[in-house]
């Protein structure tokens, strides 16, 4: 498992060095040698150790190590998918030309269930970092094997299903919802617990 996690580690500070290379671009350039900027604050709007964390500690080593930010900060602020470290964000930070936020669908998806007074719509996009796959797993001893037989038990009593995964709202609740209304299952039928960096499940 440690070899697995620094595996995925490495690639992602790969992959957000690439990226840092292009956003590097659009960098003030310095008069003298040197990084181009002095100081880079990262709002992370969750605790230490989730996926955004991870990403903001990615985007620190390689912008450093590129030369392309001198000093890069990491603040979070948890809490509600991502909806008080946007609002922080925008209420402490605006105008800031040396301040990003992370972010992601959790955020969009909170900002959409909760009604939410500031959204993704008070902010700039910069860049898209990172992406990640949906995934569905049972139980070993669950009798649903494959994609017919989940759909099948869907269609016979689709409150039996219990699913378990990400934030609500997030990416994970968008899949058993999408999935629903493929299947023409009204989505109030659909019973769906969510956990902080949770895996999408079905449970029989």
């Amino acid at each position: 498992m440690r070899l697995g996690r620094i595996a995925v580690w490495r690639h992602l500070i790969s992959l957000i060095a690439c990226a840092a290379a292009v956003l590097g671009a659009f960098l003030p350039q310095s008069a003298i040698a040197g990084p181009r900027m002095q100081r880079l604050t990262l709002v992370v709007p969750a605790a230490a150790g989730g996926g955004w964390d991870l990403t903001a500690k990615a985007m620190k080593t390689a912008l450093e190590r590129e030369g392309l930010v001198g000093q890069v900060s990491i603040v979070r602020y948890p809490g509600a998918g991502g909806l008080i470290g946007l609002s922080q964000f925008v209420s402490r930070h605006r105008g800031e030309d040396d301040v990003l936020l992370i972010g992601g669908l959790v955020m969009l998806g909170a900002a959409v269930r909760d009604e939410a007074a500031v959204t993704l719509r008070d902010v700039t996009p910069i860049a898209r970092l990172t992406g990640e796959w949906s995934l569905l797993a049972v139980r070993q001893d669950s009798p649903i094997r494959t994609v017919a037989d989940l759909k099948v038990a869907l269609k016979r009593d689709p409150a039996a299903l219990r699913w378990l995964g990400g934030a609500l709202g997030g990416p994970d609740q968008g899949l058993v919802w999408q999935i629903a209304e493929q299947l023409r299952i009204p989505l109030d039928e659909v019973t769906y617990f969510g956990r902080a960096g949770g895996v999408g499940s079905a449970i029989r």
